[in-house]
């Protein structure tokens, strides 16, 4: 007995010009370990597509096992600024898992998306790490991702600079 197999493909592009910036919360240096900091994510989507969340999937490595940096709390983060498609509401609940949803709508390709994640506590250790982006055609972040890409960021001790500049006529 013959059958037929129609194979079903899955289109994805990469997420394109991408980028992460840590930015100062209150008194706190954005690249600060363990600074309650705001991250800003910026990227270009490579497909038109009905999108209804895009995850924000913080590891320490860029690909393989996900493993949430230490000391890293998503849990309080709040949403900030948005722009490219707006609508979107943050989804907190899973730490080092963050999602923005909102009713799926269609993004064209090249179009420039930004969101602004408040209240982020950055991971406890100097070093890098990696936020996984990801966009879906479901408002809760299941089923195969759209298009993906990764950012890097890091956190790096405070310099501190003192000193004493004796008084001088010139």
């Amino acid at each position: 007995m013959f059958g037929l197999y129609a194979p079903s493909f899955v289109s994805g592009a990469q997420i394109t010009t991408r980028s992460l910036l840590l930015q100062p919360g209150g008194s706190t240096g954005g690249s600060l370990p363990s600074g309650v900091v705001n991250h800003l994510f910026t990227f270009t989507v490579g497909t038109t597509a009905s999108v209804g969340s895009i995850q924000f999937l913080y590891c320490t490595t860029a690909s393989g096992a996900c493993t949430t940096p230490t000391g890293l709390t998503t849990t309080s983060a709040t949403m900030g600024t948005q722009s490219g498609a707006t609508g979107f509401t943050l989804v907190n609940t899973t730490n080092g898992a963050p999602y923005v949803t909102r009713t799926a709508a269609s993004i064209t390709t090249g179009t420039v998306l930004a969101y602004q994640l408040l209240s982020v506590t950055n991971p406890s250790t100097v070093g890098t790490f990696y936020v996984r982006l990801s966009t879906y055609t479901s408002i809760d972040t299941t089923g195969s991702p759209i298009d993906t890409g990764n950012v890097a960021a890091s956190t790096a001790n405070q310099v501190t600079l003192t000193g004493t500049m004796p008084e001088s006529l010139v």
